[in-house]
Order: structure tokens, then sequence, then C-alpha cells
């Protein structure tokens, strides 16, 4: 069965494009003092030697010269075999230095380097993202147009003047490229309330002032998760609802207009 190979390479994967073909020098911490290497935390005792006319410590008995003016390239794909005792040494300088993470999924950007490749688990890491992007591309198949215009205002996507198969293509890009964040806004339990509120700005009901959603003068919400608890609020189904009959004669009215305005354009051509 395929599920018992073993691995008999290790190999270093650039963290990101910089490092691709900028190798790293990296060399075990070295205490003078006492004279001590410590490679990814096992302790090895120096001894002074003369080598030419310089004065070095150096370790004996190991399959790597370790001392302490010697260093070791690293550098993208660069392979080591497992049972090399050289290479295994590297190894666990490379592991001790800070500067690798240990999977592609541990990388932190600001001080990894490279990471030590595992092909198991960017398998399964690119059969995860796939799979959400599955999802999330499922999901807005699934969705009306007036929907898909709802999760872009969620997403913090203008809709304003876009077509439909625009709106469809924010949605998408959105699926194909952060998945994740797009599954979010459909498994938020407050999304009909927080769409609803977006409808009202973009639409001139509410006003959003520093965070602040008003009506006229009055406050609906010292922010959003206030502003949801006031569409919740029994007390508040009438405004609600007064609200939504406004929306409906803005969108119709909105609509007529644009209707008009085509016919409009298209009666000008035809006097040309």
């Amino acid at each position: 069965m395929t599920d018992n190979i073993k691995e008999t390479r290790v190999r270093l994967v650039a963290a990101n494009k910089d490092y691709q073909t900028a190798p790293v020098f990296l060399a075990p911490k070295f205490t003078e003092g006492s004279m001590e290497f410590d490679i990814n935390g096992k302790k090895y005792k120096g001894k002074k030697i003369t080598e030419g006319d310089e004065a070095i410590v150096i370790v004996e008995g190991m399959a790597l010269r370790v001392s302490d003016v010697d260093s070791y390239k690293f550098s993208h794909l660069q392979e080591f075999v497992l049972g090399d005792e050289a290479d295994e040494l590297l190894l666990e300088i490379a592991r001790g230095s800070g500067l690798v993470a240990k999977n592609k999924q541990s990388i932190n950007p600001i001080f990894h380097r490279f990471y030590f490749e595992d092909r198991e688990d960017d398998a399964k890491d690119t059969i995860s993202k796939a799979e959400l992007t599955f999802d999330a591309i499922s999901r807005v198949k699934g969705l009306s147009a007036e929907e898909m215009e709802d999760y872009c205002r969620l997403l913090g996507e203008n809709v304003t003047r876009l077509t439909k198969v625009q709106i469809e293509g924010k949605l998408m890009k959105i699926a194909y490229d952060k998945p994740k964040d797009l599954i979010d806004v459909f498994e938020d339990k407050n999304r009909k309330q927080k769409m609803f509120l977006r409808k009202l700005v973009e639409r001139g009901t509410l006003r959003l002032s520093n965070g602040k959603y008003m009506y006229g003068t009055e406050l609906i919400g010292a922010n959003e998760d206030f502003a949801i608890q006031y569409l919740k609020d029994p007390n508040n189904n009438a405004m609600v609802t007064q609200w939504n009959q406004m929306m409906k004669r803005n969108t119709a009215s909105a609509e007529v207009s644009e209707i008009t305005e085509e016919k409009k354009v298209t009666t000008e051509k035809k006097g040309k």
C-alpha cells in the first residue's frame, strides 16, 4: 500500500519568491564562554585548535565539520538524504535556526525563509482548498441575481451600476481566491440583517456616520451589532416594514428611470 511508503529525502522549499534565488547561510549557536555548540537544542562541547595562523573552536568526531567559523549554505529545493549523518546534521541546524518552518502551513512570513516540504500534507492542503473552492462556487451558483448583489455588499464589493454578469464575476473571483471568506459570510447567522442594513445605507434610507446608523436624527445603532439588534427587536417591526416598502418604491422608481433613459438613448440614436 502507498500509505506505508516512507520518505527517504527531505527537501527545503522557499517560503516566498525572494528566497528561490537567494540562499541562506546558517551555523549552530555557539557560546564562547563555555565553548558549547547548540544544534537544535542538543549541546556539543567544542575544543580549541590551531588552523594555520588562526585559533578556532571545533567539535570532534562529527560527520560534518562544526566550528565557530563555519556556516552552511541552504537553498531552495535543496535535498537531504535521511540516514546520511552529515545531511541529518544539516537538517538539525536548519530546524534549530528558527528560519525554517516545519511545513508549509506553519510559515510565518515575518521570519521564515524556507519550509520543509511534506508532500503528503501539501497534497491534503491542495485537496482541502479545492473542496472549499468547489463549495464556495456551488453556493454562488445557487443564488438569484438579487442575492448575488446582497452577498457582494456583505463582502465589501460595490455593485452600483454593475450588470448581473459583472456581479456574478465578482463573487466567482472571491470564491476562487478566498473561498473561506465567502463561505463564512454564507454561514453568518446575522447575514440577512447585515444585507438589509447595507441596502438601507446604499439607497439612502439610513445614514452611516462615524460607524453609527442614523434614520434622520434618530440613532438606530451605535454600531452594526446594535443596529442588528434594532432590526431583530419585535417592537421595531412597523419601522422595518416601512423601510422595506420605501426600498421597494425606490427600486421601482430607479428601474423606471433606467428604462426611460435607455429608451431616450435609443430614440436619439435612431434620430441620427
